[in-house]
């Protein structure tokens, strides 16, 4: 039997919209705007440093466990440092993407 705090927090996650986290794709570009014209390796080591910096620390209402990728319950995040290519593909269709259902 689920505790009503667990019932809750499952419920809040069945019940939320999945969503694209952009908080780390947009630190990453800022650090970038800031280094232009330096060597890309600097740019990329700096970029990570302001990315652990200023990334959020995300705790949702009720956990005791907490650590999450993103600022939403059901959260996608955009990661410039690792992939990006099929971001600039697919962004006009992401409204339009099958869901997949993991509970």
């Amino acid at each position: 039997m689920l505790t009503e705090r667990i019932e809750k927090i499952r419920q809040n996650y069945v019940n939320s919209k999945p969503q694209i986290s952009t908080e780390r794709a947009r630190i990453w570009t800022e650090s970038h705007k800031r280094t232009e014209g330096q060597p890309v390796c600097i740019r990329r080591a700096q970029a990570f440093y302001d990315t652990c910096a200023e990334l959020g620390v995300h705790i949702f209402e009720g956990e005791l466990i907490v650590g999450a990728i993103g600022e939403f319950r059901k959260c996608g995040i955009l990661t410039p440092e690792f992939s990006w290519k099929w971001v600039d593909q697919e962004m006009d269709t992401f409204s339009e993407r099958r869901r997949i259902r993991t509970l």
